[in-house]
């Protein structure tokens, strides 16, 4: 069974964890892409979710305390796109001061239609996305 098909029949969220490392965020942007395009999505709308997880991931990484996992969560709703990318990092300051002036945000934030810094159920760090659903077909 493909990951297209695990996608298509499950009936609650996508969780993925990779290690917090440059070289997993590929897995990272694959996953959310896939998700997005058997949701429905535009294919200029699956790259742009492409891009924002990307970006969302480089963030995260650049926060000055050790992380060892990223999770990301995905949520297909009927008209929108949600996911929430967290890292274990432990944080005193979330967000960190200045990162809303970073070309990294103004990319997340500029590309989702909704954006902001969220904390995970574990309380850990994480930047929230979401994504309005514009059918393939329109």
């Amino acid at each position: 069974m493909s990951m297209i098909d695990l996608v298509k029949q499950s009936p609650g969220p996508v969780r993925l964890s990779v290690p917090a490392q440059p070289g997993f965020t590929h897995v990272i942007r694959s996953v959310a892409a896939s998700v997005a395009a058997r949701h429905g999505l535009r294919l200029d709308a699956v790259d742009e979710i492409r891009l924002v997880v990307d970006e969302a991931a480089a963030l995260l990484l650049d926060v000055h305390a050790p992380a060892h996992a990223f999770t990301l969560l995905i949520a297909t709703r009927p008209a929108s796109f949600d996911a929430l990318l967290s890292t274990d990092a432990q944080v005193a300051d979330w967000p960190p001061p200045g990162v809303e002036e970073s070309w990294a945000w103004r990319v997340v934030s500029g590309l989702a239609d909704e954006a902001r810094f969220d904390f995970s159920e574990k309380g850990e760090p994480g930047i929230r996305i979401v994504k309005r659903l514009v059918p393939a077909s329109e």
